[in-house]
């Protein structure tokens, strides 16, 4: 029995899928801070869970990089986050560039 939950639990470990509602986006892999994240995005929703074992890693400093990684990955500003030390949520918010009209030398 015991080792029927130790395999569980290392299948647990091992898993690296999205949430159900980012199934099927692609996503980027970004290291930030000594820290890798697998970055998924869907419109405005982005999430991003750790990768790699990391002993107990400080709560902010895993959001301040899961930050940074949501923004080098979309090109965008987090507006609201929420997570912990494996899976960090957010919503997004994004400026388009407006490229000027092409001026014709008339």
């Amino acid at each position: 029995m015991r080792m029927l939950l130790l395999i569980c639990g290392l299948l647990l470990f091992a898993c690296d899928s999205p949430s159900p509602q980012f199934i099927g986006t692609p996503n980027a892999e970004v290291e930030v801070g000594g820290m890798r994240f697998s970055v998924h995005r869907r419109g405005d929703a982005v999430e991003a869970y750790r990768l790699g074992f990391i002993f107990r890693p400080s709560e902010s400093e895993v959001l301040a990089n899961a930050t940074r990684a949501f923004e080098l990955s979309t090109g965008c500003q987090v507006h609201k986050l929420r997570g912990d030390q494996a899976l960090v949520k957010a919503r997004l918010v994004c400026i388009e560039r407006v490229e000027p009209p092409a001026v014709s030398g008339a």
